[in-house]
């Protein structure tokens, strides 16, 4: 996440964007003109905010604002087309009580950069994502973190496999390739999760949804169709 602004509308905001902006130095610090002249290293904000986010929504990787999550929401509501593209959206309140994730919580990085400014500013961070408040297995996050590339065919089932995982459905996750260090949790995987090495000779009814992990491309996904996320790691093969 290269891109980051932050944007502060009062004089207590413009505080802590100030204290954000130490702990993320390449992020661009917006200040209203009420408190622009007071904050170090700020450039001016240009009211009304709601306009001057729009020119710029889709500059940045992640927004964050210090301002009620009411005025975020509704700034918001235009600018949103799509998951796998919209920014990530943090809400910090401007006394640095709770660091908000709003949008873009797993594939746009919001909950880790929530986590990040909650961090230093001294903030709880609010993250309401089922499977990372149950810390649980992350459908379209499993494999982020080692380079894993999120197979194109699997965005249509991305809502159903999530959606199974959470509701302790029974889930299959089958890994042929890459780094099998990727359940991150201080405890036991949850009993509806089943942990093979190949899809070959499983039978499909007998789970509600799964998850390959493979650098094969011939496998034969059609009897998965709907219920199937593919992750690629990266391999490297000489011939």
């Amino acid at each position: 996440m290269n891109r980051i602004a932050i944007y502060a509308i009062t004089k207590h905001g413009a505080k802590q964007g100030e204290k954000l902006k130490r702990g993320l130095p390449f992020a661009d610090l917006y200040v209203a003109p009420v408190a622009y002249e007071l904050t170090i290293g700020a450039k001016q904000l240009d009211l009304p905010l709601s306009s001057f986010v729009s020119r710029q929504f889709t500059d940045y990787d992640a927004h964050i604002f210090i301002c009620a999550t009411g005025i975020v929401m509704r700034m918001l509501a235009p600018l949103i087309e799509d998951k796998r593209s919209d920014p990530a959206v943090v809400c910090l309140d401007e006394q640095a009580t709770f660091a908000i994730s709003m949008l873009s919580g797993h594939r746009g990085g919001a909950n880790e950069l929530t986590h990040r400014v909650a961090h230093i500013v001294h903030a709880t961070p609010v993250v309401t994502t089922a499977s990372d408040v149950s810390e649980n297995v992350s459908a379209d996050m499993l494999g982020a973190r080692f380079g894993w590339h999120l197979d194109p065919i699997s965005e249509p089932s991305i809502t159903s496999v999530s959606a199974a995982i959470v509701n302790d459905e029974s889930v299959l996750i089958a890994q042929q390739a890459g780094d099998k260090n990727w359940w991150q949790y201080d405890k036991r995987m949850p009993a509806n999760i089943l942990c093979h090495d190949t899809l070959e000779g499983i039978d499909n009814q007998a789970f509600d949804a799964a998850i390959l992990v493979t650098d094969q491309q011939e496998i034969d996904l059609e009897p998965w169709q709907g219920k199937l996320v593919v992750w690629r790691p990266k391999s490297l093969v000489l011939a």
